[in-house]
């Protein structure tokens, strides 16, 4: 189960992502995982589970 702070976080950098990106898929993907490594500070294995639920992109594979 995710912390709620945890969801709030990711959903708050989905959201600023989505609207800075307008349509462009490629550029939310973008924005999103910038912001997410840039922003978490405690990266665990449900960060970066929830991260992937809303398309946070590894820098290995951007």
């Amino acid at each position: 189960m995710y912390s709620r702070s945890l969801i709030h976080q990711i959903e708050t950098l989905s959201e600023q992502a989505s609207i800075e990106a307008g349509t462009s898929y490629e550029t939310y993907l973008q924005l999103f995982s910038e912001s997410f490594d840039k922003c978490v500070k405690r990266k665990t294995r449900d960060a970066f589970r929830l991260a992937f639920e809303y398309g946070y992109v590894p820098k290995k594979e951007r």
